[in-house]
């Protein structure tokens, strides 16, 4: 018999965040009950609809509480096609006997591309030369001339994974990298470790790339902006809160700061009442760093991949939440071979 799978997607996520040719190769290994719904479900509504599955398949915004476990008997296995399970109740799943498989890291490559291509847009001022030509139909540089990124400064906010791959790639570049993690003491890349206030006195490119949290709200307020040289630009590919949005409006239509380039706001998806929605010499994207086709398929796959091992009873590759597996290897006695001891 088959093991029974929901899949949390929903239909317009078919295709091109969860490709045909995974859910194909999902639906060779499993019974697939796909959600209907045009929206994510939220912890209640998977509850419900998982009563009798043996595994959930979900995309980056849906997560389970402890209620999803409570109530979802049957539950086996909860596989994210993300990194991270931030939005799951790791302890509830584990009580539960429930594996939480994450994917291994598969947006690094289109996050930092992502970053590197709005700093050679704010660099050569890309967004105004083209709103000029549009507007005008003339081929003018009255908006000025743009500079090399090599030689320049760029201070990284965070050392993490992307942190990392982003220091990588601008030295390529021929710039000069600078990083500011309370965090890390020893890493591997060439970026020079400073205090944050001397990273945005002295760099071109500031980059935020910490997660949100108590101790990151608000990191880059009023007084961290008045560091800046009035010549930087500030990116923001992270996640909204982290920037003080008002504070960051402020300095742009002052002039006290060149441009800035903003991927995250906290007033998603609706920022028309954000002060920053008409701030000028900003770059905007939807919250899209991080995404491409070629990620969404590894992460696809990699969820599915996870979930074919449980199903053959061997470990996954990525579990989020380890303690389950000793729990598990006492009481399914195929998987004492194949599970790790430790």
């Amino acid at each position: 018999m088959m093991w029974r799978v929901f899949l949390s997607h929903t239909p317009d996520e078919i295709g091109p965040v969860f490709p045909h040719q995974v859910l194909a190769r999902l639906q060779s290994i499993a019974e697939v009950t796909v959600n209907t719904s045009s929206r994510h479900l939220q912890p209640a509504d998977l509850a419900e609809v998982c009563r009798d599955m043996d595994a959930v398949v979900t995309e980056w915004n849906t997560g389970a509480d402890a209620g999803v476990f409570e109530r979802c008997p049957r539950l086996k296995v909860f596989a994210r096609c993300a990194a991270i399970a931030q939005n799951v109740d790791l302890a509830a799943a584990t009580r539960a006997g429930v594996i939480v498989i994450a994917s291994p890291p598969q947006f690094t490559r289109p996050m930092v591309e992502l970053i590197v291509g709005l700093m050679i847009s704010l660099a050569y001022g890309v967004w105004e030369h083209h709103v000029r030509v549009q507007r005008e139909g003339v081929l003018t540089r009255s908006e000025g001339v743009g500079f090399e990124l090599a030689g320049k400064t760029v201070g990284v906010v965070g050392l993490g994974r992307i942190g990392r791959a982003l220091a990588g790639a601008t030295a390529a570049l021929g710039m000069r990298v600078l990083a500011s993690d309370p965090h890390v003491t020893d890493h591997d890349t060439p970026a020079t470790l400073v205090p944050l206030r001397q990273l945005l006195q002295e760099s071109r490119f500031v980059v935020v790339l910490v997660r949100f949290g108590p101790q990151t709200r608000g990191l880059i307020g009023a007084a961290e902006l008045a560091c800046m040289r009035p010549d930087a630009f500030l990116i923001n590919p992270s996640q909204g809160g982290i920037v003080d949005d008002a504070a960051l409006a402020e300095v742009l239509r002052s002039g006290r700061l060149a441009g800035a380039a903003v991927d995250v706001f906290m007033d998603e998806p609706d920022i028309r009442q954000n002060p920053l929605w008409s701030a000028p010499r900003t770059i905007f994207t939807p919250h899209i760093a991080g995404h491409s086709q070629e990620g969404y398929r590894r992460a696809a796959l990699a969820a599915v991949e996870g979930l074919e091992a449980v199903f053959r009873g061997r470990l996954p590759p990525v579990v989020a939440n380890p303690e389950v597996l000793q729990r598990l290897r006492a009481s399914h006695p195929r998987w004492q071979d194949t599970l790790p001891k430790g």
